[in-house]
């Protein structure tokens, strides 16, 4: 009883915390006093999160999530002034121990991948650290779904630390392959040797020098084990495992779905969207995992009140993506709710929740979509809405159900936030 009453005191404590430091902040962004706006920043990965972030326990946004990028552009603004650059160090401390997640961090994250390509005096401050702060602080610097090791670095970091980089870099890549996750795509994916002379050697190393194990017919499946750099470990239908060159491996054309979806996905990212939520579930009961991601764009750095962001809905199901930009509503900086909420998932069925408002009333949508496995569609099942109207100061309170007898067929591609209310009324 008394560990959990030290728990709460312990929980109320950080939460009074969070919430003084960040109208603190928010201030002195407002007064654009700036020694204290950077007194006032945060300096850890906790802090940070507790004041931009998204609370995960009460799911909700933090106190200034919704303008979190322009006190973040603020932030490294002025750091980099010449009278400032003492705060430098503040970027260290909240990329130790950090994980990237949407929105905020991820914001963090490309500024910080910024300032290490341009600014000499912050790429010094990383040679003062220990060599677990040092790990911690590249495993943030690299954390992302595609590792890559920017060619930027090579050009800016010393000798020393591009080694420890590297060496960290590695390390990531090997554990991402040795994710239970990362092996099951690796061997559900079918790959095959590519070669214009017919053949490719099985090698003992990831070397051209190394001992030959077995030869490789252009055109023979093969399973990959790790791939890792730029040789990567297989193995044959004869059980031998080794290395082959990845210039020698290709995807087998069955794949190419695959490929075109994670092509897809990559197009989205280069755009400016970023995945908000992923949930896995199986919409096709085959009990292999389907996935339902939801991405959102940012706000722009322009204080504009007809700024907003837009959604993109996807759903992949076996080597099928599905996606809608029209299922979610665009959200305003001006609006009063919190927008897009959750995505409920029970087997063939899936609801999209979201909220929306102004001064004058509330819009609570649900969308529910089905998977049928006949033509393998998704079709939109139900759609309901709770409007609250505001006015005088009393609320109206007003809930409809609609299923496809009102608004017909619809297609889960087909479907918009802006139209279906006037296809509820035919």
């Amino acid at each position: 009883m008394n560990r959990l009453i030290i728990f709460l005191l312990l929980l109320i404590s950080h939460n009074n915390y969070a919430q003084n430091s960040a109208k603190e902040l928010e201030k002195t962004f407002i007064s654009k006093n700036e020694k204290l706006f950077l007194d006032n920043f945060p300096d850890s990965f906790n802090k940070f999160k507790s004041i931009f972030g998204w609370n995960d326990k009460l799911e909700k946004p933090n106190l200034l999530y919704n303008n979190a990028n322009e006190y973040i552009d603020y932030f490294f603004t002025l750091v980099i002034k010449p009278k400032y650059k003492i705060y430098q160090n503040k970027i260290i401390k909240i990329s130790i121990n950090g994980k990237w997640e949407a929105d905020a961090v991820g914001y963090f994250q490309t500024k910080l991948h910024s300032i290490i390509k341009t600014n000499k005096d912050f790429v010094n401050l990383l040679s003062s650290l220990n060599e677990k702060d040092i790990s911690s602080f590249w495993r943030f610097y690299f954390d992302s779904e595609n590792l890559d090791y920017p060619n930027e670095l090579n050009t800016v970091l010393e000798k020393e630390m591009k080694n420890k980089s590297k060496m960290i870099f590695g390390k990531m890549k090997i554990e991402k392959n040795q994710d239970p996750e990362n092996i099951s795509k690796n061997r559900q994916s079918k790959y095959q040797i590519f070669d214009k002379d017919g053949y490719t050697n099985l090698r003992a190393e990831k070397n051209s020098n190394s001992k030959i194990i077995d030869k490789l017919q252009s055109g023979e499946e093969i399973t990959v084990i790790e791939s890792i750099d730029n040789w990567w470990k297989i193995q044959n239908k004869n059980k031998k495992q080794g290395y082959v060159h990845k210039s020698r491996i290709k995807l087998k054309e069955e794949d190419k779905s695959v490929t075109d979806n994670l092509n897809f996905i990559k197009n989205l990212e280069k755009k400016g969207f970023k995945n908000i939520l992923e949930k896995k579930c199986d919409l096709n009961q085959d009990n292999i995992n389907d996935k339902i991601i939801v991405f959102s764009t940012a706000f722009s750095k322009k204080s504009d009140v007809d700024d907003y962001k837009e959604f993109m809905v996807c759903v992949v199901i076996n080597d099928d993506l599905f996606h809608n930009k029209n299922i979610i509503q665009k959200y305003y900086r001006d609006n009063v709710a919190a927008g897009f909420n959750d995505i409920k998932i029970k087997d063939n069925y899936f609801t999209v929740e979201q909220v929306n408002g102004s001064g004058s009333g509330i819009l609570q949508e649900y969308t529910t979509f089905k998977y049928s496995k006949i033509n393998n569609k998704i079709i939109l099942h139900k759609y309901s809405k709770i409007e609250t109207v505001r006015s005088s100061g009393d609320e109206d309170e007003k809930t409809y159900n609609f299923s496809e007898k009102n608004f017909g067929r619809i297609l889960f591609e087909d479907y918009n936030s802006e139209t279906i209310s006037e296809k509820c009324k035919k």
